[in-house]
């Protein structure tokens, strides 16, 4: 028998002996699931569990695990988004350059298969004895009756859906189509839908936008994942070292034979080579002084300090699990490495900040406003949508200034490439003295 069903069943026994309705015998028996980075809460009238986050698929995640029933053996209590992001693979790298005619782009990301949330999610699952059912669909009725579906079953599903279709996150045209988002979708209600995003509150939507949205972006259309079942036994130790293991082997391209090296740790040593570069990939020749060179730096900050990665590019959340996993496995092998990568979310912030010089006032206010962005999405969902648009306008102003006049003189602006370069050197060979702890503990 599934522990789904279990869960099921102990809710019914719950109701006759208390006289509580489903939703509130469901609440009472899940308990407390506390949120090491904002207060979990209980979706009004559905008793489901919202939990905030930093990532979006392992908050998604963690929000199913949790709403399943899925509790960790040790401590009885629903997996942390640290734990579920390091059996879920863990750390990652991605690095990518693009050249346009009207603009370049970087982009950087550090989590493992970044490039593939729904086989993060799923992989996630199978470690943890979960299983799953994944629907897509290229039609907007069937999607509609697929989330109808999923949502009957009791539980919330996660739904891929373009972020430029949620309104609440503001003006994001500039993006448009360009990548998928994760949310967790709680209720649908007549033309109402309420979702749960990394905010800390869950968020009303009305159900037209996230039809549209989930319809959007043509790789992920309609694509739909919940939860089914869970294991009876969770073998945790199992699942810890074999999320382990895929951390290494993803970040040392072993895992996949077609893995590029942008996508492993060596594509930060060739980031740092391309900073001080004029060939073909060299920054002076991608991100010349200007707008170009303006967007770079804003990339490198908002990527490592934000976009789903809570600082220092997900390196102390992966440290937090390191802990967890020393903790549930009675394994003091696990805290060295944890100790390294802590250190090594410091020296990302440092690094992001550096790129963002605070005695520039430009760049200083730049940074103050991705922060701000960052800060109306975590704590103000649905209300945050006038602050939001006045930041990124004021982005886009200080964007268009930056390519009349860059706010550093040539001689300050390679000053700053070579002391970006010089850090991000350190900080890949950091990166690789932590691996190599890291397997140590992991065997």
């Amino acid at each position: 028998m599934t522990r789904h069903k279990g869960f099921k069943r102990q809710v019914r026994e719950r109701m006759a002996k208390t006289g509580e309705r489903y939703t509130a015998a469901r609440r009472n028996l899940l308990g407390p699931t506390g949120s090491s980075i904002g207060e979990s809460q209980w979706v009004a009238g559905s008793g489901l569990l919202h939990l905030p986050g930093i990532n979006p698929e392992t908050t998604g995640l963690r929000v199913l695990l949790a709403n399943l029933g899925v509790r960790l053996p040790h401590s009885g209590e629903a997996p942390s988004e640290a734990m579920v992001l390091g059996i879920g693979g863990g750390l990652g790298a991605g690095v990518f350059a693009f050249h346009y005619q009207e603009v370049s782009t970087l982009f950087l990301a550090g989590r493992h298969l970044w490039d593939d949330g729904s086989a993060f999610v799923q992989n996630a699952c199978g470690r943890l004895g979960v299983t799953v059912e994944l629907r897509e669909t290229g039609g907007a009725k069937t999607a509609a009756r697929h989330l109808e579906a999923a949502l009957a079953t009791g539980q919330p599903a996660l739904a891929w859906l373009d972020v430029t279709r949620l309104p609440y996150r503001g003006d994001l045209d500039h993006h448009d189509q360009g990548s998928y988002h994760v949310v967790s979708v709680y209720d649908v209600d007549g033309e109402q839908a309420l979702i749960g995003d990394l905010a800390t509150a869950p968020v009303q939507v009305s159900a037209a936008d996230l039809a549209a949205a989930r319809g959007r972006v043509k790789k992920v259309k309609n694509r739909l994942l919940s939860l089914t079942s869970a294991a009876a036994d969770l073998d945790l130790e199992r699942a810890i070292r074999d999320g382990v293991r895929a951390s290494i082997e993803g970040l040392t391209g072993s895992q996949r034979a077609s893995y590029r090296s942008n996508f492993q740790l060596k594509a930060f040593e060739a980031l740092a080579k391309r900073m001080q570069g004029d060939g073909k990939q060299g920054w002076g020749t991608v991100f010349p002084s200007g707008r170009r060179l303006w967007g770079a730096l804003q990339s490198l900050y908002r990527f490592v300090e934000h976009e789903g990665s809570g600082g220092g590019l997900l390196r102390p959340l992966y440290a937090s699990f390191l802990s967890e996993a020393a903790e549930a496995l009675g394994d003091d092998r696990f805290r060295e490495p944890a100790d390294r990568y802590r250190a090594l979310g410091a020296r990302w912030t440092a690094l992001a900040r550096s790129a963002l010089p605070a005695e520039v006032p430009a760049f200083a206010e730049a940074r103050a406003l991705h922060d701000a962005i960052a800060g109306q999405l975590a704590d103000q969902g649905a209300g945050a949508q006038e602050g939001l648009r006045a930041s990124r306008t004021r982005l886009q102003q200080l964007a268009i200034a930056a390519g009349n006049a860059f706010p550093l003189t040539a001689a300050d602006t390679d000053a700053l490439l070579g002391s970006l370069a010089d850090q991000l050197h350190d900080i890949h060979r950091l990166e690789e003295e932590a691996l190599l702890v890291l397997e140590g503990a992991g065997s």
